[in-house]
């Protein structure tokens, strides 16, 4: 029918339970409490929603209530890492990565993890700062969001990015 009936909500660690809140605020969703931290917060219920996060017992029990009712899975990036075996074994039809800038960095392990596992059909970048520092970064982000949108990446380099001759950046142009 087209519509998304799995989402996955990749955040930073310190936000799992905020996005549950909202999530519970937002939607027709059952409702519990649990004590994050030191607080006790109201978050969309498992199965329908499920928060990772804790020990790796707790999150192995948490990843085995995804099923067919959920519709919402948030966990952090270190998680990523972390369980790349599980949860590379679950397709995402929605995948949302807030604060995308965490993948900024090609080279980094998380930046990998993220473009291998979370290929699904839709993909949803959030952040405040696009581009914290080059040019580069925006094409990393827009690269996974919607990749080949900003073209080759060595026509965009050539475009906006002047090398001196041992290859490293000297200034940007056509900002």
């Amino acid at each position: 029918t087209g519509q998304v009936t799995t989402c996955l909500c990749v955040v930073p660690a310190a936000l799992k339970y905020q996005w549950a809140q909202r999530i519970a605020q937002f939607t027709d969703m059952p409702a519990t409490t649990v004590k994050a931290g030191r607080e006790h917060v109201t978050i969309a219920a498992p199965p329908y929603c499920v928060t990772i996060d804790g020990t790796q017992d707790q999150r192995d029990r948490q990843y085995a209530m995804i099923g067919p009712d959920t519709e919402y899975v948030i966990l952090g990036y270190p998680n990523v890492l972390l369980d790349w075996q599980i949860v590379s074994s679950y397709t995402w039809q929605l995948t949302v990565l807030d604060e995308i800038t965490a993948i900024k960095n090609p080279g980094s392990d998380i930046t990998r993890a993220v473009r291998e596992t979370f290929t699904g059909p839709w993909r949803l970048g959030l952040t405040g700062t696009p581009v914290e520092n080059r040019p580069e970064e925006l094409f990393a982000l827009m690269e996974w969001v919607r990749p080949g949108y900003l073209g080759d990446p060595a026509v965009f380099d050539k475009a906006y990015v002047k090398h001196n001759s041992n290859g490293d950046v000297i200034r940007y142009r056509n900002l």
